[in-house]
């Protein structure tokens, strides 16, 4: 169970996340499941770094607890750059694809094979190029095979979907793939750093 001082944000992973082979064996997020996140090193030697349990682990995602981070100055600010564009999610049978690649992805596991929706445009003037506080820490890939050394930056502030985005985007799954959150994962002696701009009337001390 996170702790209720853990802040609710968008995350943006930097790093390349893996791709999932078809011949990979498959994995739920339903706990108590043979397939699922506390079985999920027991899968495939593959999928060994998905042993969250192991003290030497820096597994994702994890409880960010605010007044825990360490104040990281010198850290850069983030800045986004976005072209306009469409896109369609496309439903290959084991991951959902999005062409053009507008970002950096873990994999999802789907329904129907070839399923198609229609991502639509996002409308560039509603979304902020320049960010302010953020959260660094070291991590890993959210689903099989876990690769960790995935560096993470989670915003600060709160970013919010409406519930018909969230539809669209999730329109090509089946019921039981809406809901794809692991469990929160050991910190193992990680240290959360944090970013606040000169200025900032923001306190993390909560």
């Amino acid at each position: 169970m996170a702790s209720r001082r853990a802040v609710l944000v968008l995350v943006v992973a930097v790093a390349a996340a893996a791709s999932v082979a078809a011949d990979d064996p498959d994995y739920s997020y339903v706990p108590g499941n043979k397939l699922g996140p506390e079985n999920w090193a027991k899968l495939s030697p593959k999928y060994s770094a998905c042993n969250g349990g192991s003290a030497a682990r820096k597994q994702s995602p994890i409880d960010i607890v605010t007044k825990n981070a360490v104040p990281k100055p010198n850290l850069d600010p983030l800045t986004r750059t976005y072209v306009a564009t469409d896109a369609t999610l496309i439903n290959n049978g084991k991951e959902i694809s999005a062409s053009p690649f507008p970002a950096l992805t873990s994999p999802s596991r789907c329904g129907e094979q070839d399923a198609r929706v229609a991502a639509g445009l996002v409308h560039l003037r509603s979304l902020e190029k320049r960010t302010g506080s953020y959260f660094r820490y070291m991590g890993s890939l959210t689903a099989p095979p876990c690769a960790e050394n995935v560096y993470w930056n989670v915003l600060g502030k709160v970013r919010q979907m409406t519930k018909e985005q969230i539809d669209l985007v999730t329109a090509p799954l089946p019921a039981a793939a809406k809901q794809t959150a692991r469990p929160v994962q050991p910190l193992n002696g990680r240290v959360v750093t944090f970013y606040n701009p000169p200025n900032s009337t923001i306190s993390f001390d909560i």
